[in-house]
């Protein structure tokens, strides 16, 4: 791991400086977009846009913020996501706050909103369930889409975990989702044994590696994301079976929009002709890889 070193000199005082330096170091550090990282850490703690640091480029960093950018930086090294250090993220526009505690949001994520929106054009009357919501991006999204398009909605979100419902909670409610519009209650989605008919649209990015995949993701993930949102522990099926299992057993009707990793794709679509649904589809993100599965029943 590459080491800081500090100094008493001038070198990394000016924003452009400290770009410099941060990018280098990070760069020995064999940490993947150095001078990303370096941007992200230097506007996140100023509060500012990445652009503005170089309008600003000349602007005097004092000596209270180049030892907390340094702290980061330490951190940075040791392979701790940037998201966790900062404690936020943006999804789909949006504000994300975000701890240890739950999965980091990925932009691939975002299609599940895109796919979503395009569906519900011409329907009013909205009724989403969302399966692990996380930090609860998936929900915060919609959700103020909706709001945007002037849709009658409502959505219950959904964890299993303490951690990520209260961290959904303040999503949401920094993000102005009104209240009257949306519920988040910790339940175990595994356990079910009948799914509502009060809803019409079920959204969920799951726990879908397998576990033998799981073992060859990278440090970064392993050693700080929490590992129940990421993996079943199996073969990375056990929600689409649960899924399946409940929508087979019900007479009402629902359009899903599902996450899913591309090796598990094939398994995926013999377990939709196993249970007989016809109506799905699945699409790409933008890097030409299976992300997302469409059901209609």
């Amino acid at each position: 791991m590459c080491t800081i070193v500090k100094s008493d000199k001038n070198e990394k005082d000016k924003v452009i400086d400290f770009l410099k330096y941060a990018a280098e170091l990070l760069q020995k550090g064999k940490i993947s977009d150095p001078k990303l990282n370096a941007e992200l850490i230097l506007s996140g703690i100023l509060s500012c846009k990445r652009f503005d640091l170089y309008i600003n480029k000349d602007l005097i960093l004092g000596r209270e913020y180049i030892n907390k950018l340094e702290g980061i930086l330490e951190r940075r090294l040791r392979s701790e996501p940037l998201q966790y250090i900062l404690e936020k993220t943006c999804f789909y526009g949006y504000d994300i706050l975000l701890n240890d505690k739950v999965f980091i949001p990925r932009q691939d994520t975002e299609l599940i909103v895109e796919l979503f929106l395009s569906d519900i054009k011409g329907k009013d009357d909205i009724k989403i369930y969302e399966v692990g919501t996380g930090s609860g991006c998936i929900s915060v999204a919609v959700a103020k889409e909706l709001e945007k398009l002037q849709k009658k909605y409502y959505i219950k979100a959904i964890d299993v975990s303490d951690d990520s419902i209260k961290t959904a909670k303040i999503n949401m409610k920094n993000n102005n989702v009104n209240e009257k519009n949306y519920d988040i209650e910790k339940i175990d989605f595994l356990k079910l044994t009948s799914l509502d008919n009060f809803f019409n649209f079920i959204i969920s990015n799951p726990p879908y590696v397998p576990f033998d995949e799981y073992l060859f993701l990278d440090d970064e993930v392993k050693r700080y994301e929490p590992l129940y949102s990421i993996t079943d522990k199996k073969d990375g099926l056990s929600f689409y079976i649960k899924i399946f299992e409940l929508l087979f057993d019900c007479q009402y009707n629902f359009i899903l929009f599902l996450e899913i990793g591309e090796s598990i794709k094939a398994k995926i679509e013999s377990l939709v002709k196993y249970y007989g649904f016809k109506n799905y589809n699945f699409f790409k993100d933008c890097n030409n890889k299976f992300r997302v599965f469409k059901l209609e029943v």
